[in-house]
C-alpha cells in the first residue's frame, strides 16, 4: 500500500472482512517503489491510495487470478462513496495469451516429456554415463523445442529465448534424471513412483493456474519444491520479469537433477545382487 496513514488505516479496516490471513499487507513509500516491488516479484499487487481514487497496480504475468482479486479488492475496499479508481497492469501477459491459459497448459507436455525421457533411459540404456549424458542431452533438446513452440510460434512467452529454454530443459531433466535413478535403484516400480510425484502431486500443487499462495496452507510451498512448481515459477521469472527471483527455482531444479544423477551413478540393485552372487559362488561370502 502507498498513501497517507489515515488512508492506509481505512484500507486495512476495509479489507479486514476478508479474513485475518487473507492478505499480507505492507506499506511502501511511493508508487515507484511499489512498481519496483512488483517487477522484482516481491509482491503480487499494490494499492496507491489517493483521495482522487485508488490506483491498483497488478501483474497478470505473475498470476491472472491474483490480478483479478486485486482489482476487486481495490474497487471495493475504499468504500461505496469513494471515487472510481484505476487499474494499471505493470507486467501484463502477452496479447495472444491474456489469461495465461497456454502458459499453464505448457506444464503438461513438459511433465510428460520428462517422464518419457526417464522411462526410455531407465529401461533401454544400461551404462551409467550413457544414461546421464542421454538424459541431459535429450532434456536440452526438448527444452529448446518447447521454448521454440511457445515463444517462437505461439508467442506466449517474452524475455530471452535461451533463458526460457534453459529453465524448461532443467525442469525436464529434473524429472527424467530422478526417474532413471529410481529405476536404477528399485527397478520398474521407480517409474510409477516418479510419475506419481510429478503428475499427482507436482502438477496440482504447482500453482500455475492460480498462485502457490492460493493453495491450502503449506501445500503451495510444498509444490514449489517439486519440479513442476519450480519450473513454472522459474519460467515466469525469465519470461516476464527479466529473471527476477529465479534463483530459488533454479536451485530446486538443480537439486533434483543432482539427486537423479547420484542415484544413476550409484551401483544398481541388480549389479549389487550380481556381485554378491559371484562372491557366494567363489566362496568368499
Amino acid at each position: 500500500m502507498v498513501g497517507p496513514p489515515q488512508a492506509v488505516t481505512a484500507f486495512e479496516q476495509g479489507t479486514a472482512q476478508l479474513g485475518e490471513n487473507a492478505l499480507d499487507l505492507t506499506t511502501l513509500d511511493s508508487r515507484e517503489e511499489a512498481v519496483e516491488a512488483i517487477q522484482d516479484r516481491e509482491v503480487y499487487a499494490a494499492f496507491v491510495l489517493d483521495p482522487a481514487g485508488t490506483e491498483t497496480l497488478t501483474a497478470s504475468a505473475a498470476s491472472p487470478t491474483v490480478a483479478q482479486l486485486a482489482r476487486d479488492i481495490g474497487s471495493h475496499a475504499a468504500g461505496p462513496d469513494a471515487p472510481p479508481g484505476t487499474v494499471t497492469d505493470v507486467v501484463p501477459l502477452p496479447e495472444d495469451d491474456p489469461r495465461g491459459a497456454v502458459f499453464s497448459s505448457g506444464a503438461l507436455p513438459l511433465a510428460i516429456g520428462g517422464i518419457i525421457t526417464g522411462v526410455v533411459f531407465g529401461l533401454v540404456f544400461r551404462g551409467r554415463e550413457e544414461r546421464v549424458i542421454g538424459v541431459l542431452g535429450v532434456s536440452a533438446a526438448a527444452g529448446l523445442a518447447l521454448a521454440g513452440v511457445m515463444q517462437g510460434w505461439l508467442d506466449v512467452l517474452g524475455g530471452s529465448y535461451w533463458a526460457n529454454a534453459g529453465v524448461m530443459a532443467l525442469g525436464i531433466a529434473a524429472i527424467a534424471a530422478v526417474i532413471v535413478g529410481l529405476v536404477n535403484q528399485i527397478g520398474p516400480p521407480g517409474i510409477a513412483l516418479g510419475a506419481i510425484v510429478v503428475m499427482l502431486l507436482g502438477n496440482p500443487l504447482s500453482g500455475l493456474t492460480s498462485a502457490p499462495e492460493l493453495l491450502p496452507t503449506g501445500w503451495g510451498a510444498f509444490g514449489q519444491v517439486l519440479p513442476p512448481g519450480a519450473t513454472g515459477t522459474g519460467l515466469r521469472s525469465t519470461a516476464f520479469f527479466d529473471g527476477a527471483a529465479v534463483g530459488t527455482p533454479l536451485i530446486v531444479l538443480g537439486c533434483w537433477v543432482l539427486a537423479g544423477v547420484v542415484l544413476i551413478m550409484l551401483p544398481s540393485r541388480r549389479t549389487t545382487e550380481e556381485v554378491q552372487a559371484v562372491a557366494v559362488s567363489q566362496g568368499t561370502l
